[in-house]
């Protein structure tokens, strides 16, 4: 027997060496392929022109679209990554740009500093098929010339830029916007002829003069449609002030732009993002693009296409939750301090907004605080999204930040596609790890017995509502939902004269009683969490909150507490 298992082992051992040297051969090209993606490039774009950041930008999203090879550095150009105040003496970090290649370096990163920009278009000309040239002040000059680069892997550049560098000049024109006409609309009717079917379904890029110049490399990147048009008509105006305000600007409540806009987003498929931001206000913006079946994705920020390159969370997503049996109800008013939105690329890529920087805050780990996140973000940027949490503390909580899945308005999406969110919602929430949200416009949505059935299919343990007063409403089927009247109201108004208006309005109730305050940040929130007596204010989790208030409905479910001091 034994001479029978020599003779079977024999043959393996001769395989042995063959398969450890190819082995070691594999391991080596991972390590060098690993190696290699996290070779990058940085470029101080600080003080470009317009022409030269809108050429990078592009230049930067067809770089990126399989690594994470080019990263924008535009120092405090960009405000959304400029800190707020109260952080510029507290960091070390110049700013979030530079917080983040610091992050990037500790994980791996390698990068190289490019001289300049005729630097950057010599390393990157393996890449670039040509340049499309355009004029920066004619109509749809720069929304045309960037979707066609993107669409041609080309680098969009002016006449005078390009003829100012010997780089660009070695490089094909693959394009030139002087042959349309100069009339906006019909280079809109020969770009949504000629050019929309070639671009993405899944994305489009509303551009607005401003801080949207630096999020074009994702438009670049994924091949977008690009444009500048109002989306304005009188059946998605808010109210009276927008009216006037409309007829006053534009003379019109039905602007012809609205009907490109339709357009343009019926190309995409239906829950859909549409990056950037609208003219003329937030409302009418987001109105128009859930009438037409997408979402608001704010962009703003720079360096988007290096972020959704980014190596993916090597595990799940996970937050450590309470649990029931864990919460004893107190006579106590308890309060979620939750810091405002979180649902869009301009937060993350901020480091959490507001003018950036509030997650790297020395405040932040001192007191409970609450983060609105993007569950989409979290399924569709998983590098990105891990940094926060795998940097966050047992102080942070994260909730889905207006409207669940993504920013749109309900009462303007048809209810089929509502059904859709909803279990959108649901089964995000399982990536995300979250279970409480904050839906704005979630009362206009009726009948009143849709909007609680659609409330409830999104298996939420808590929701929270803006409203002119405090009250929790409870309604079978769904979960507890808190109503409050703080929310952004904190602006011009010192921490300790905060503390003192909510003091002054819980004497309205004996506790326990629950109220969010919306907005802020964590320094604001810890100096008002100092000027409220522990023995009678919890500051909690939303988690926790939620398990509390739901303990308590016998206590509070008929109780509302009204505004006594004007905050603004």
């Amino acid at each position: 027997m034994k001479q029978k298992i020599d003779r079977i082992r024999f043959p393996h051992n001769k395989l042995l060496l063959p398969i450890l040297i190819v082995l070691s051969v594999w391991n080596y090209v991972s390590a060098e392929a690993a190696s290699s993606e996290k070779n990058s490039y940085v470029l101080d774009i600080k003080g470009y022109t317009k022409q030269k950041i809108v050429a990078a930008e592009t230049v930067q999203g067809i770089i990126n679209r399989k690594q994470a090879k080019l990263f924008l550095n535009t120092g405090n150009d960009n405000r959304w990554v400029s800190y707020s105040k109260h952080l510029s003496k507290s960091l070390r970090w110049e700013t979030v740009n530079h917080a983040w290649i610091n992050h990037f370096k500790k994980s791996g990163f390698c990068f190289t500093q490019l001289n300049g920009f005729e630097d950057l278009i010599k390393s990157a000309s393996d890449r670039l098929k040509g340049v499309v040239i355009y004029d920066i002040e004619a109509n749809a000059g720069i929304p045309l010339a960037v979707t066609i680069a993107g669409l041609k892997d080309a680098a969009a550049v002016t006449r005078e830029l390009y003829n100012s560098s010997d780089a660009l000049k070695k490089l094909p024109i693959a394009f030139d916007l002087s042959r349309l006409p100069d009339d906006k609309y019909k280079r809109y009717d020969w770009a949504i002829e000629n050019i929309l079917p070639q671009c993405s379904e899944n994305a489009a890029f509303s551009y607005r003069k401003g801080a949207g110049v630096y999020s074009l490399d994702i438009a670049a990147a994924e091949r977008m449609f690009v444009y500048n048009l109002l989306h304005l008509s009188e059946d998605v105006l808010p109210n009276d002030k927008e009216k006037e305000q409309c007829l006053k600007e534009y003379g019109t409540l039905n602007h012809k732009d609205r009907k490109y806009v339709d357009i343009i987003l019926a190309h995409l498929q239906p829950l859909s993002p549409v990056w950037g931001w609208g003219k003329p206000s937030e409302a009418t913006f987001r109105n128009v693009l859930t009438q037409n079946d997408c979402f608001v994705m704010c962009a703003e920020v720079p360096n988007i296409s290096f972020l959704k390159k980014l190596p993916p969370a090597k595990k799940p997503f996970k937050q450590n939750h309470i649990r029931p049996e864990q919460v004893k109800l107190e006579d106590k008013y308890y309060i979620a301090f939750m810091v405002s939105e979180g649902d869009t690329i301009k937060s993350m890529g901020s480091m959490m907004n507001v003018h950036g920087g509030n997650w790297l805050s020395p405040w932040r780990d001192k007191i409970k605080i609450n983060w609105g996140i993007s569950p989409w973000l979290c399924e569709n940027y998983p590098g990105l999204m891990d940094y926060y949490y795998s940097t966050k503390t047992e102080h942070d909580y994260f909730f889905d930040a207006p409207s669940g899945y993504a920013y749109l308005s309900p009462h303007h999406l048809r209810k089929s596609l509502l059904l859709d969110f909803a279990e959108k919602t649901r089964e995000s929430n399982k990536t995300a790890d979250t279970r409480i949200a904050d839906i704005w416009y979630f009362y206009p949505l009726k009948p009143e017995k849709f909007r609680y059935k659609w409330l409830s299919l999104m298996d939420l343990e808590g929701l929270t509502q803006w409203d002119d007063k405090q009250y929790v409403s409870f309604v079978e089927n769904c979960p507890p939902i808190v109503h409050s009247n703080h929310y952004y109201d904190y602006r011009d108004m010192d921490a300790e004269k905060y503390a003192e208006m909510l003091q002054e309005e819980m004497k309205q109730t004996a506790p326990p009683w629950f109220t969010v305050v919306y907005g802020g940040n964590p320094r604001y929130f810890y100096q008002v969490s100092k000027s409220l007596p522990e023995d009678r204010y919890k500051i909690v989790s939303l988690d926790e909150f939620f398990i509390a208030t739901a303990k308590a409905e016998a206590n509070i479910k008929d109780k509302t507490v009204e505004r006594t001091t004007d905050a603004n």
